[in-house]
């Protein structure tokens, strides 16, 4: 990699670092988890977009494409457009309940509505998931000094992981929201105004991205079968509605309107981005044969960009892990300090020690997840891992919102065993795991609720 590649990323990611120590000079409690719920539209929608197109979409999507064909991105991009759609039915009511009840997490909801233990049950699930995301970005970060290698990169990434820990720590949610500004102009600078053209300019055309594909990279359920495409799209979509960063910025937003237009917002503006997963995947494929599909971005950028321009590029990439792996170390900081701490350990301290508390627990997530990053190699497996182990909330949280039947018992005995089985049978169905999870999970959901004590 040439001086000035290294030159940009440094820059940029200084320049991260210098945002977040000025937003992080005043910090209370309620900015450091949820940014103070004053946010307007255009931030909010940057944000979202920064963090939710990260992992998926550029990255794991972009190895799957390589692996399978086209079957990962349709199913990823269903999922998510009709998940957009049910956050927004429910962004509304999060948003009053965030603010009546001066809410910071999901557990907060199922404290309210259901009790502690529920919010216990539920926040360890999230904990486990949020865990799993956490390792599959640092891997991304691991295989970024892989592919590129020198001094200078290493350097670089041990800023990037000092850095994001310092200033999530510093000023959490609050100083994501703002950074992931220059994360998303990075992004659209690198990854669709330069990268793209160039790709399909070396490709002569999308059309011939698609010419002398393997068999069965234009079938839709070539990456896991029918089965797992449509229960994937019919189970798996309320699982956008359980992302905890969804949450936080909902309740970040300064009011409901707000809500619901960051959430169309942030439809139509992640579809270029699924796109650039499929370019990315295709055009692997067909230029740079017998590579590991994990690579598969990496070396793209590295083959066809030119010098500068590939600075620019890796920093975009670096953009999307950053944005991600900071709102991952946010919500599981976020469990624990309110979740467990205040619940539990004190709940009669000031804020300042609270405050104090999240930011001492924020750094020791950051540490913890280093440790674990190499646990699963494989990006995929731990997208798709971490997005099943949310499934079984949805029952409780979905049927808290719109039954009033649902039952504390339901909801606590749903989110267990749906968990148990979630994990238990994952060593031997895989990917399909989350099916009798999810199944079972709504059944004993309906049953203990309808039955009276």
């Amino acid at each position: 990699m040439e001086t000035i590649d290294i030159i940009i990323i440094l820059t940029y990611l200084a320049i991260c670092f210098g945002v977040a120590i000025w937003v992080g000079r005043k910090s209370t409690l309620d900015t450091f988890l949820v940014a103070g719920r004053k946010f307007h539209t255009t931030l909010l929608v940057f944000t979202t977009l920064s963090t939710m197109v990260g992992l998926s979409t550029v990255i794991a999507a972009s190895s799957a494409t390589y692996s399978s064909g086209i079957s990962y991105t349709v199913m990823a991009a269903s999922l998510i457009m009709i998940g957009y759609v049910l956050v927004w039915f429910f962004a509304k009511k999060i948003k009053v309940f965030g603010d009546k009840y001066k809410a910071h997490t999901m557990g907060d909801f199922l404290a309210v509505r259901y009790s502690n233990r529920a919010r216990v049950i539920g926040s360890i699930a999230i904990i486990i998931s949020y865990f799993t995301f956490f390792a599959g970005l640092l891997l991304g970060l691991s295989q970024i000094f892989q592919v590129f290698g020198g001094q200078g990169l290493f350097w670089s990434l041990i800023f990037a992981l000092g850095g994001v820990l310092a200033y999530t720590t510093l000023s959490g949610v609050k100083s994501d929201f703002y950074t992931d500004i220059i994360h998303f102009i990075v992004m659209i600078i690198a990854l669709v105004i330069v990268m793209i053209p160039l790709m399909l300019i070396k490709s002569n055309g999308i059309i011939n991205l698609f010419i002398d594909l393997p068999t069965g990279f234009t079938n839709i359920y070539n990456f896991g079968g029918a089965g797992l495409f449509w229960f994937a799209i019919i189970f798996g979509f309320p699982t956008f509605l359980l992302y905890m960063e969804i949450w936080q910025r909902i309740y970040a937003s300064n009011n409901a309107k707000t809500a619901r237009k960051i959430i169309v917002w942030s439809a139509l503006l992640t579809i270029p981005f699924i796109a650039i997963a499929l370019i990315v995947g295709l055009v692997a494929r067909k230029f740079l044969p017998g590579i590991n599909p994990d690579y598969s971005f990496l070396l793209v950028i590295k083959e066809f960009l030119p010098t500068g321009i590939l600075g620019l590029a890796i920093a975009g990439l670096i953009a999307t892990i950053l944005s991600t792996l900071n709102t991952m170390i946010m919500v599981i900081s976020a469990i624990l300090t309110k979740d467990f701490y205040m619940t539990f350990v004190n709940k009669k301290s000031s804020e300042k020690k609270y405050l104090k508390i999240g930011r001492v627990i924020t750094l020791c997530v950051g540490a913890v997840g280093i440790l674990i990053a190499y646990i699963y190699p494989n990006l995929v497996e731990l997208a798709v891992a971490a997005n099943e182990g949310l499934i079984v909330l949805a029952p409780a949280i979905i049927g808290g919102f719109l039954w009033k039947r649902a039952s504390e018992r339901g909801a606590f005995y749903s989110m267990l065993f749906g968990l148990i089985i979630l994990w238990g049978s994952y060593p031997f169905l895989g990917k399909m795991s989350f099916i009798p999870a999810v199944i079972i999970s709504l059944i004993i959901f309906i049953i203990l609720s309808l039955k009276k004590k």
